[in-house]
Order: structure tokens, then C-alpha cells, then sequence
């Protein structure tokens, strides 16, 4: 079970986990494709996520929050995974060329990619990105919509 946090504790402690995560999927994958997808989906979508956040603090003022543990494992595994079938080498992608995933790359033992050597794709796992990213942000609007809340202080 996740402890009880103030309001104040919850907005800096999800604040600063949007920021971590925001740091770790921009270096886990330092693609044109990765970064098109997090700059333009994922950022927006975390200050929209704040942005609600701010909205429901005036309900939550003087209640501490919790979040509920289960949510938080699935969002943290679905986080993991969009990160491994994130895009890890897109050599050729400007000329309508697939992107290798960072699983791919980490454990395919693909080597040096070039016009000569280009070894087949993980179909499968590259494909998966985008569902994963959009489960991931699903789960973290579960995470918020879903906090317990204890009972108002007087």
C-alpha cells in the first residue's frame, strides 16, 4: 500500500515524476521519430494531465490523496514496455524506411546498420509502440482519476 500525501506532497511528487519520465523516454530513445512522438503527444499530453490535476486540487484541498497501487504497477510496466519497443535507430526512416525498436537494438545484435546491412525488423515490436505509449497515458489518466481520498479536514 502506497502511503497518504498531502496535497502539496502529491502535486510534487507527480510533478517531479512526469519530469523524470518526461527525461528518461527523451534519452532512451534519441530518434527523429521518438522525439516527433514524445514533443508533440507525450509533453501535451503530461501539462494536460497537470492541467486537470490543478483543476481537482480545489476539490482536494484539505483531504490527503493515495494512489492505488495495482494502477500504479500496470502504468509503470506499460511505461517499461513502451520504452523497449520505443524507436532505437531509424536509419532510412526519412526515405520511408521502418525504424529499428531499442529492443531490437539492445538484443537483436543487428550491429552497424547501412545501406549494405540492413538486417529484417521486429515487425511485431516496432508496430507496438504506439498502443503502448497511448495504454501508458491511458493508465496515468486512471492513476488520477482513480486517487483515493481521505476524509476532509477541519
Amino acid at each position: 500500500m502506497l502511503p497518504w500525501l498531502s496535497l502539496r506532497q502529491f502535486w510534487l511528487a507527480f510533478s517531479g515524476y512526469l519530469l523524470f519520465s518526461a527525461v528518461l523516454f527523451m534519452t532512451s530513445s534519441f530518434t527523429m521519430l521518438a522525439w516527433i512522438v514524445y514533443l508533440f503527444f507525450l509533453l501535451p499530453f503530461y501539462g494536460g494531465l497537470l492541467i486537470l490535476l490543478l483543476a481537482l486540487t480545489t476539490r482536494y484541498r484539505g483531504r490527503r490523496l493515495q494512489v492505488r497501487l495495482p494502477f500504479a504497477i500496470v502504468t509503470g510496466i506499460a511505461q517499461v514496455f513502451a520504452i523497449i519497443t520505443s524507436p532505437g535507430n531509424c536509419y532510412g526512416f526519412t526515405q520511408g524506411n521502418q525504424c529499428y525498436s531499442l529492443a531490437q537494438i539492445w538484443w537483436g545484435k543487428i550491429g552497424e546498420i547501412s545501406f549494405q546491412n540492413q538486417p529484417p525488423h521486429w515487425t511485431a515490436i516496432e508496430q507496438a509502440f504506439y498502443p503502448l505509449i497511448a495504454i501508458y497515458l491511458a493508465m496515468l489518466v486512471v492513476v488520477i482519476s482513480t486517487l483515493r481520498r481521505s476524509a476532509a479536514h477541519p
